[in-house]
């Protein structure tokens, strides 16, 4: 199966998420919470990939910073989003 950015489905190396993540978070705009965001925009994660959202909040008051933690069988990636800046990273389960 072929992503719609023309990459293999599988086998997702850690590297390879973490290099999406990436990309991803340079062209995301934040207009709310990360969990909202991720699940609109990256919808791949969940539904090719298995991906699940753990834990996640959104703060106003806080200058609109956010997190969202995604969890699958093998892997977990925190997407941190503070003052309009998003990091990612991704840690191996196994």
């Amino acid at each position: 199966m072929i992503r719609p950015n023309g990459r293999k489905l599988f086998p997702v190396t850690c590297q390879e998420l973490q290099a999406d993540a990436l990309r991803a978070s340079k062209i995301i705009t934040m207009r709310g919470g990360l969990k909202e965001e991720l699940t609109n925009r990256l919808p791949w994660l969940f539904d090719d990939l298995g991906f699940r959202i753990g834990e996640h909040n959104y703060s106003y008051k806080q200058m609109g910073s956010s997190f969202a933690v995604l969890e699958s069988s093998s892997l977990r990636v925190k997407f941190v989003n503070e003052r309009g800046s998003i990091g990612v990273e991704v840690v191996s389960l196994s």
